[in-house]
């Protein structure tokens, strides 16, 4: 009823239509859907004769229009945010490397890594400590990322991940003995020729591969880890 009339077939089928295609709308959550609902809903008054209660069917479905472009533009904006959020929730602030985080979620989340031929090297910086307690942090900071960009620049497209203070890590897919053996090389090759306040960029790398010997990531992480700590090792003994 409207003002205690029964309200007539004819307007009943309008507000119909106009509460049917407003919850549409209101329900969209991209503009172009909206366009399209929009579009759905006023086809039946295009190419016909008007009388002043279409143009009233036409004004309320622009109002849930409205409402429904601030509601999806919303949506984008919230969407883009958490999209930004988990960007830098997988990344190392200071190097703009893979995480812990992005490490470990790695081999869970992706079967692939678990049929392919893979090997981890791991590598931690020589003399952070003594650079950090001579020069200061910040020092020890531009040291860490510059020892990051070589490891990144010779990666050859695997991913890098700083796993905390001076220990990094690079995942190497269809991985052989060469193309390691070439990584390895490079990045040291390339630290050799390069200062930070004077020091000499320097870090030691050990790497292992999936196979029988190391039968799951922790092993083969592991094994990679003991390796580049006997590299550590000798480096002390030199200096």
């Amino acid at each position: 009823m409207e003002n205690g009339k029964f309200i007539s077939n004819d307007k009943l089928e309008r507000v119909t239509h106009v509460i049917r295609y407003g919850q549409r709308l209101t329900r969209a959550t991209s503009v172009e859907d909206i366009y399209s609902i929009y579009n759905d809903a006023i086809s039946p008054y295009v190419d016909q004769k008007h009388d002043e209660s279409d143009y009233d069917v036409v004004s309320e479905l622009g109002v849930f229009m409205q409402i429904a472009i601030k509601n999806a533009e919303l949506i984008k904006s919230l969407s883009d945010r958490v999209e930004v959020l988990r960007h830098l929730s997988y990344r190392d602030t200071l190097t703009g490397l893979f995480n812990r985080r992005a490490y470990e979620e790695l081999f869970e989340k992706n079967e692939e890594y678990k049929k392919e031929n893979i090997a981890i090297i791991v590598g931690d910086v020589n003399r952070l400590k003594k650079i950090n307690d001579l020069h200061g942090h910040m020092v020890g900071d531009a040291y860490l990322k510059a020892i990051a960009k070589i490891i990144r620049k010779n990666s050859e497209n695997n991913k890098v991940f700083r796993l905390g203070g001076d220990e990094f890590c690079l995942v190497v897919q269809n991985a052989s003995e060469v193309n390691v053996a070439k990584i390895i090389y490079k990045i040291q090759r390339d630290c050799t020729m390069m200062q930070v306040h004077d020091e000499s960029l320097s870090i030691a790398l050990g790497y292992a591969f999936n196979d029988e010997s190391c039968d799951s990531f922790g092993s083969v992480f592991a094994c990679a880890e003991s390796r580049m700590y006997k590299e550590k090792s000798n480096f002390h003994k030199v200096i």
